[in-house]
């Protein structure tokens, strides 16, 4: 019987994210591993390897920029521009 998960998708790409940004590009799964407290198998598990990793951040990214497109294209520019600094500041 499989382990319930005890850290999310989105946890472990935030995790991710942050390591990327500190290391940059060849940061390894070890390193995202050791932020979460998790083994570096239970990554390779969920997601497989390092490319994988970022090829979903670099999805949830779009998501959210498609998402957050289509809530601000009815706005005027400086509407946007302003939504845009809201999101920025409460990250």
């Amino acid at each position: 019987m499989p382990q319930p998960m005890t850290v999310s998708d989105a946890t472990v790409l935030d995790a991710a994210r942050q390591v990327l940004a500190d290391k940059g590009a060849a940061f390894t799964l070890s390193d995202v591993a050791g932020r979460l407290c998790l083994s570096r198998a239970k990554l390779i598990q969920r997601f497989g390897e390092h490319d994988a990793i970022l090829r979903k951040m670099a999805r949830c990214q779009v998501d959210a920029t498609t998402s957050w497109q289509g809530g601000t294209l009815a706005l005027s520019r400086r509407d946007r521009r302003k939504h845009w600094l809201r999101g920025q500041i409460l990250r």
